[in-house]
């Protein structure tokens, strides 16, 4: 019809990722230094209630204080105060499709029932913690690396976006993959392709690498075994057929 315009899934996706981003920034206006120390799905469960109801947790609400509070004494109670105003205290016209999203963004927000919960500015993992990583498959959390310090072995990095809608697909499903410096990704490495922003990050220290899972690696070696016994045995049918056997 005259007057309508088509867009493509990638321009609906860019047009969501502007909005997201807009939100985002005007969250950081509005927590100021403490949105940096909430955990990702703190933010996430504040962000999706920005969207349908931004009254709900902009400056001056009991829910803002209760999370400012939270993050400068890491005193989790203020946490459940204010997921309790979230859950009960934002839905005066009990309203069924707003309260059940309600109840998502406060199961989303109490970071309590984590099974590693950590008070935000603290490390997200105890100081005793490792983690195993497999190149080109393990996703590494930003800002490990500044807590536990540079990995020793240079051989690997993690690949790092710009998280901003410029970024790529290709490159966005990237994001926080290790890979090696011999073993690249198939776009190469950070920065190779055209144009690409993207970086590399040090691996933190705490990552144990391995190579190859154990039960691939015994598959794999399993399947060169029998692809061994196979090949003798073709040559050994040839024998016989050559020697009439």
């Amino acid at each position: 019809m005259d007057g309508q315009i088509t867009l493509t899934d990638e321009q609906i996706q860019t047009l969501f990722d502007s909005g997201v981003e807009i939100r985002v920034n005007e969250l950081r206006v509005i927590y100021k230094s403490a949105w940096e120390k909430l955990r990702a799905n703190e933010q996430l469960a504040i962000l999706d209630a920005y969207f349908n109801g931004p009254s709900m947790v902009r400056g001056g609400t009991k829910f803002r204080r209760h999370m400012i509070a939270y993050v400068e004494s890491g005193n989790p109670q203020h946490l459940k105060d204010a997921i309790y105003e979230l859950e009960y205290c934002s839905n005066p016209e009990k309203n069924d499709g707003l309260f059940k999203r309600r109840k998502v963004q406060a199961e989303l927000l109490d970071s309590t029932k984590a099974p590693l919960y950590t008070k935000p500015g603290e490390s997200p993992l105890p100081a005793f913690a490792s983690i195993t990583v497999i190149p080109g498959k393990t996703i590494i959390s930003r800002g490990m690396h500044e807590h536990y310090g540079a990995h020793p072995d240079q051989r690997y990095y993690v690949w790092r976006t710009q998280m901003d809608p410029k970024v790529r697909k290709a490159h966005a499903a990237l994001e926080g993959k290790v890979f090696s410096i011999e073993d690249p990704s198939s776009i190469g490495h950070p920065g190779n392709d055209y144009n690409c922003r993207c970086t590399a990050e040090p691996l933190p220290a705490i990552a144990q690498v391995i190579e190859e899972p154990l039960e691939v690696k015994h598959i794999r070696l399993t399947c060169i075994e029998l692809g061994v016994m196979m090949a003798d045995w073709h040559a050994l049918q040839r024998e016989m057929v050559l020697i009439g056997v």
